[in-house]
């Protein structure tokens, strides 16, 4: 996936699904729930926990009559998140077992096990589904203090963000600790490596597991992919606030960069939290989106079955070099959107010792105007991307964002042109706009979920073609993310390759053109994140488990 991999964006994808298409013999059927969790009365555990089941139940007997083999469910989607307390998190949390390979807590009434796992199980055994759900793995160290992490546990307790799969039989066939964690300051990160993978018996097909921030880090994802893993099952909780994370485009950009399967379901919280998919290799199958908060939403398709690689692709990273890294964050330039032919370009900073600046250039013709401070920036980030109270990591970029400009009002406050016109009257509102100097386009970088809700993305101007160019190292991995509003994802087929002698370039024109909502060349250098590498991928060992005619079949290979 790296340099010359990393470009793939023009070739055609063979063997497209969709919704409605007629399965072949050989495709197989899944579900994807986009769920909203319900809380118990005063947020009590063991009420919340019933109520997400009873939910997931309704569902599972959803899917099965549609003949699904697999359900992907939401991380957190049972359990809910406690809060930022750890001392909330207790009652959430349950003492899940090692897999055995052939443990079925539906049948196994001997053993004492948690009553979540006892329900997953028998559901997944009466309907003849296997099940992919997350929930709270917790650890009493002083009864085993030989558990990977507990020696360095900051109260004798680990709690840990787990995914979990059932086999159709009831069979617990896979347990998953969240690698990279998004925040999450109550829970713990895994002290060991492993990368799972899980193969339902029904359908003989061998699936990667990874749950939400995984995706944009290289362990486990890129380990998986680089072991020849072509089917990925993802719990993920990801939210929309950030411009440059919208789920949906990352979720499709990742599906085809790697050339796999990928069934991500996500939590959905009113105008905070949607956006779940099943793509094949880039291909949009079926997608789910609603910042106005419908309950849940299951989304029932076929997926073909990936045939093995000849030689799994080389996508672990390479070597970064030992520049050091801009402290700089994010920098915008506001286009023009007057109709016309237009030509931005914006520079990162750079000093002694650091990496090359990235320069982005975006060559582009506008259609039509947006309105009431709607527009389109160009957005350049050298460096460390964050979030508030998540590590930075390190990425190279080169954006073309929705914005809806805020200029600074004689408070001293930013505000849009609406808010303008009602805290000033039309007449008087138009004039203090014209008057008033633009605010940091840093706001920028905030996803204007209520404006596209209200006007749509017409609101922001339109375009009939774009080329963005950037100078991006050599080692850099980049995704090129296309979105074409809030509920739709464009044809990745339509974004080409273009020649350049100046970096990567890609692009974009033609009907599809007039739908683009935001482009993206987003980079990272994962082996410049702090820390790297806790798991270096193709290193460490991946821990397989299957489950086959009931038989114990783990296994560990040591790369």
């Amino acid at each position: 996936m790296f340099a010359i991999c990393a470009f793939l964006v023009g070739n055609a994808l063979a063997d497209s699904i969709s919704a409605g298409d007629q399965p072949l013999l050989t495709d197989v059927k899944v579900a994807v729930l986009e769920h909203t969790i319900r809380w118990g009365s005063n947020y009590d555990a063991t009420e919340t926990i019933q109520l997400n089941l009873d939910v997931y139940e309704h569902q599972a007997r959803k899917a099965a009559a549609y003949g699904a083999q697999l359900m992907v469910t939401p991380e957190y989607g049972i359990t809910g998140y406690p809060g930022g307390d750890r001392e909330w998190w207790w009652p959430f949390g349950t003492d899940i077992p090692e897999h055995t390979g052939h443990l079925n807590p539906c049948e196994d009434r001997v053993i004492p096990l948690p009553n979540v796992l006892r329900r997953l199980s028998c559901m997944a055994k009466q309907y003849k589904l296997a099940i992919v759900a997350s929930l709270i793995d917790m650890k009493d160290c002083s009864r085993n203090m030989s558990y990977p992490g507990c020696r360095s546990s900051r109260d004798g307790w680990l709690l840990l963000n787990t995914d979990v799969v059932f086999d159709s039989d009831g069979v617990f066939l896979a347990k998953y600790h969240k690698t990279n964690k998004w925040g999450e300051h109550p829970v713990d990160a895994p002290a060991d490596c492993k990368a799972v993978t899980f193969t339902p018996r029904a359908i003989a097909l061998t699936f990667g597991l990874f749950t939400c921030a995984d995706l944009i880090h290289s362990w486990p994802t890129l380990h998986l992919v680089s072991q020849g893993v072509r089917h990925f099952a993802m719990p993920l909780g990801w939210t929309n606030e950030m411009n440059q994370f919208q789920p949906l485009g990352w979720l499709q950009s990742w599906s085809r960069m790697n050339n796999v399967s990928l069934l991500a379901a996500n939590a959905r919280d009113k105008g905070k939290e949607t956006g779940s998919g099943i793509f094949s290799r880039g291909e949009v199958v079926s997608t789910a989106y609603s910042i106005t908060g419908e309950l849940d939403e299951l989304l029932l398709s076929s997926i073909p079955r990936l045939p093995p690689q000849e030689s799994p692709p080389k996508v672990c990273p390479r070597s970064a070099g030992r520049a050091k890294i801009p402290q700089h964050s994010w920098s915008t330039v506001r286009l023009d959107m007057t109709p016309g032919v237009h030509i931005a370009s914006r520079c990162s900073v750079s000093e002694d010792g650091e990496e090359n600046p990235l320069c982005c250039e975006l060559h582009y013709e506008v259609t039509a105007t947006g309105d009431d401070g709607g527009g389109y920036v160009l957005a350049v980030l050298n460096g460390r991307d964050a979030a508030p109270g998540i590590a930075p990591w390190i990425a190279q970029t080169c954006a073309v964002l929705p914005c809806v400009e805020k200029r600074i009002a004689p408070d001293g406050n930013a505000y849009t042109y609406s808010e303008f016109l009602d805290y000033f009257g039309r007449h008087d509102g138009q004039e203090q706009w014209r008057r008033s100097l633009p605010a940091d386009q840093k706001s920028c970088l905030e996803y204007p979920a209520r404006r596209v809700a209200q006007k749509g993305i017409q609101s922001f101007g339109g375009f009939a073609a774009l080329k963005l160019r950037g100078n991006f190292s050599s080692t850099t991995t980049v995704f090129p993310i296309l979105m074409a509003g809030p509920q739709r994802l464009l044809p990745t087929s339509k974004l080409s390759n273009c020649e350049s002698t100046q970096g990567r370039c890609v692009q974009f024109k033609g009907p599809f053109a007039a739908e683009l909502f935001q482009l993206q060349l987003y980079g990272r250098l994962f082996m410049k994140d702090e820390g790297y590498p806790k798991c270096a991928c193709g290193n460490r060992n991946v821990e397989t488990w299957t489950a086959s005619d009931g038989i114990e079949n783990a296994h560990v290979e040591f790369l």
